[in-house]
């Protein structure tokens, strides 16, 4: 029985985890869900699965999101370490709060204690120089959107978050697959979204644009490839939209779901070991 899911970062391609979700919902695999450890946006995926949000609903917050063009960069606004302020998500999330809850504004604690799920999101604490999880446990009462806002904040794009005097960024920095070696989330599945690797070419050292692809490209390691690419119990999905694309259309958004939905009953139909028993697989090294 899956009890955890691990959601990998992925930018706009992130927008797959709805029709992971729809399939996930049908199969009817959310009721036994104690634990989603996330990276980057799919900790907003993962909010969105534990309040169990209309699927439709979550649709049309995707198309209607206002995201920045890298494209436009005015390298005069440059302040706090950022070209922009991240506040998609935080909108979003204020929303979906008020529609589930009447409310704007959810602590940790208060949003475990409404769904009993065990979020932990990967931070990269710039301040201390190190890759850390935020959860109910050891940070009670962060406000969810301010850490999901912070899990989503990319380097040299977005300005950093503060919280605690500390700064926060995307945790997908040092990876964009969330890995936390831990006995009580052996039953799991993950989710890992990737670029896949179709241009050869090399980067302009003096394009700047080329350096923020070359962060989110290369930045998971050949050791944790490996890892990823020998674990039965991840789902791979390679798309060929880069990370530093922020802008879908509508059959954008609605081709992204429906390769989520049939991937992931595809691996379902090939996997059901998985599923239905406690299958165990190689943990990664701590």
């Amino acid at each position: 029985m899956i009890d955890t899911l691990f959601l990998s970062g992925g930018g706009v391609k992130g927008f797959i985890y709805t029709g992971i979700y729809k399939f996930l919902e049908e199969k009817d695999l959310l009721k036994n869900i104690k634990n989603i450890i996330s990276c980057s946006i799919g900790s907003f995926f993962a909010f969105c699965f534990s309040v169990d949000l209309n699927l439709c609903l979550i649709k049309k917050i995707l198309i209607n999101i206002n995201i920045y063009d890298i494209d436009d960069i005015d390298f005069n606004n440059f302040t706090e370490y950022g070209f922009f302020d991240n506040t998609i998500f935080k909108i979003a999330i204020k929303h979906i709060l008020l529609y589930k809850y009447n409310t704007d504004k959810i602590t940790l604690k208060e949003l475990y204690d409404k769904t009993k799920i065990n979020h932990r999101i990967k931070i990269y604490n710039y301040t201390k120089l190190k890759t850390e999880y935020y959860d109910h446990i050891s940070n009670p009462d962060m406000d969810l959107a301010l850490l999901i806002t912070a899990a989503t904040s990319i380097p040299l794009i977005n300005k950093y978050i503060v919280y605690n005097n500390q700064y926060l960024l995307d945790g997908g920095i040092t990876g964009s697959y969330p890995f936390i070696n831990d006995e009580k989330y052996k039953n799991y599945i993950g989710i890992y979204i990737y670029v896949e690797d179709t241009d050869n070419t090399n980067n302009d050292e003096n394009n700047f644009i080329d350096f923020i692809k070359f962060l989110f490209y290369k930045r998971d390691s050949q050791i944790e490839k490996q890892y990823l690419n020998s674990d039965k119990r991840i789902l791979k999905l390679g798309l060929n939209i880069p990370s530093t694309c922020f802008k879908l259309s509508e059959s954008d958004v609605d081709n992204l779901i429906n390769t989520g939905y049939i991937n992931l009953k595809e691996y379902y139909n090939n996997n059901k070991d998985i599923f239905e028993n406690n299958l165990l697989t190689k943990e990664p090294s701590s």
